[in-house]
């Protein structure tokens, strides 16, 4: 499993990493840490950032750390994490935002219970305000055909209310893949881990 954990918590006017503030009780990435445990996972990477002292004080030792340096984007995250946790070539990789307190095991499993022999599962939401997040675009048979980041959203896509949730779940070979194909070819000039949904299918993977 990977966690991308290399957020530096600027929007929370706080020096504090992102993953490690607080909600019942713990820090927020130990909630998706006990989300992974819960569905056995046999080892888990956590992308962090260069100066990652706090997070590795406070985590421990149980987990594989995957420095982002520099940090190139959500897909360059799940890069350094899968490269860390080595060959998982015909394994399924896990991949969540480490800023997830609400993710559960049961919803990961159900994932995994969903999957078939499915390349790559994405994790949708409806909302009825899907502002800041990214929007799901389906094809007219209703399969998932790319996720569109808001700051790219046409005026058309913005009115879509189905989001990236920010959990994946990718047969490990065509994760890598993916990833080795993505562009930052988009308003930030970043990898984004949502690209590889398209990438996907473009290698006629499902």
């Amino acid at each position: 499993m990977v966690i991308m954990a290399a957020g530096d918590g600027t929007r929370m006017k706080s020096g504090l990493p992102k993953v490690l503030h607080r909600a019942a009780g713990k820090p927020l990435v130990g909630h998706v840490v006990d989300a992974a445990r819960g569905v056995g996972a046999a080892a888990i990477a956590l992308v962090v950032p260069v100066e990652h002292t706090t997070l590795r004080e406070t985590l421990g030792e149980d987990f594989v750390y995957a420095v982002q340096d520099p940090p190139r984007g959500t897909g360059d995250a799940a890069a350094c994490g899968l490269r860390a946790l080595g060959d998982k070539a015909g394994e399924l990789v896990l991949v969540v935002n480490g800023d997830g307190p609400c993710i559960r095991a049961s919803t990961l499993q159900n994932m995994l219970d969903a999957r078939g022999e499915a390349d790559a599962v994405f994790l949708t939401v409806n909302r009825e305000d899907p502002t800041g997040y990214g929007r799901i675009v389906r094809g007219a048979d209703g399969a998932l055909q790319r996720i569109v980041e808001e700051s790219d959203c046409s005026e058309e896509q913005r009115k879509i209310s189905e989001v990236n949730a920010g959990v994946y779940l990718f047969e490990a070979g065509m994760m890598a893949k993916a990833l080795d194909a993505l562009t930052p070819d988009n308003a930030q000039g970043e990898l984004y881990l949502t690209d590889a949904l398209e990438v996907v299918n473009g290698l006629g993977g499902r």
